[in-house]
Formats: C-alpha cells, structure tokens, sequence
C-alpha cells in the first residue's frame, strides 16, 4: 500500500476503464455520494449486493437448461427404447396403444399433418391435417427410425390385434391400408414428428 496516499484523490485522478457494459452496470449498482462524488463503502457494498443478484439468476437459469437437457435427453432415451420394443416380436406385448402415445408425444413435438395410407390402391385414404392423429403420430415415429412395416404395426398395439382378428372389417381404415400396401402406400410430405429442444432466449 501507499502510505498517505489520498484514495478518493487517487480514484479521482486515475479513474478505471471499463468496458461499456460494465459501466453501465456501474451506473445501476452504485450510489453516488459525498461532496467529492467519490463512490464510498457502502456503494462498493450495494455494487456487490447487485452482482450477487445477478450470479444467483444466472446460476438459476444454468439449472434449468440443465434440467430440461436432460428431460430432453431422457425423453429421446425412452424413444429409442420403445422403437427397440418395436423391433422385438414380443416387446410390446401387453402394452395399450394410449401407453405409446404418451411415450411419443414426451418425446416429439407433433404438428397434425395431411398424410395418406394406401396411395395408388382403391383403398387410398386421404387423411386432412387433425384427423386420426394416432396412425399420423405412429407413421411419423416408424419413419424416423426407420421400422418395418411389421415393426410399425406393433405401435398399434390392440387395434393391430383388432384388425388381424376381423380381416374383412371395415375400421382402422390407416391400419388396413399399411398391412396391404406397407410404406410404398404412405404418403406424408411434412413430417408430423420433430424432437423436442430447449430454446434459450438471449436479451
């Protein structure tokens, strides 16, 4: 230290640049006061105080990207798990077709799109964005990783069983459609499936 040196003359005479942000948080945290305009203690305690403030909802906000990465991260586990119970014969035997669902939709961001099943037959149908969103969402979710046919049809889980039961039925029209005409017969020019991400918005 400088002995007898006159702080708030130093301060004074060689004042500290900073950068423009910086400053300008200066200007916000500090108070000025004093007939030397010299910042005092307690100033210097507020300034403080104020970039406490500041770490504290930035660490707030590093643990919630945090926690929704992982969400994210879990979610496309749980994915990818449910395609590979797809793949097995018997992997999603005794599951409902509301259990898959709820796994795809943790999972993917879904937008309704027009698709079609059994494009080119007698049997086309032509699905309008909104309607059976169920064969929409189990399609888009076969496409992206890229199942069978027989595969696909195992998301359908009971309704499968459903239409295998009754042959000549005349419901689940989408579901009928794929066993004749497989994947040649789909047609979904936007994918209804997206997976979810975390947004960070910066200000």
């Amino acid at each position: 230290m400088l002995s007898g040196t006159n702080y708030g003359t130093f301060i004074k005479a060689a004042p500290v640049t900073r950068p423009r942000s910086t400053r300008l948080q200066k200007i916000n945290c500090l108070t000025i006061s004093g007939s030397n305009r010299n910042p005092t203690l307690a100033s210097y305690s507020r300034d403080t105080r104020c970039h406490s403030s500041k770490s504290e909802e930035l660490g707030g906000f590093v643990q919630s990207a945090r926690a929704a990465a992982l969400d994210d991260l879990n979610a496309e586990k749980k994915a990818s798990a449910l395609a590979e119970l797809a793949i097995q014969e018997w992997g999603l035997h005794g599951v409902k077709f509301n259990e898959v669902m709820a796994q795809v939709e943790e999972s993917y961001r879904f937008t309704p799109t027009e698709y079609t099943s059994g494009f080119g037959t007698d049997d086309e149908l032509v699905n309008p964005a909104g309607t059976n969103n169920g064969s929409n969402k189990v399609f888009a979710f076969g496409m992206l990783y890229e199942l069978t046919e027989e595969q696909t049809l195992r998301l359908f889980c009971q309704f499968f069983e459903d239409v295998k039961a009754s042959p000549d039925g005349t419901d689940h029209g989408n579901i009928r459609n794929f066993m004749k005409s497989g994947w040649p017969g789909i047609r979904m020019p936007t994918l209804s499936l997206v997976k979810g991400f975390l947004a960070i918005t910066t200000y």
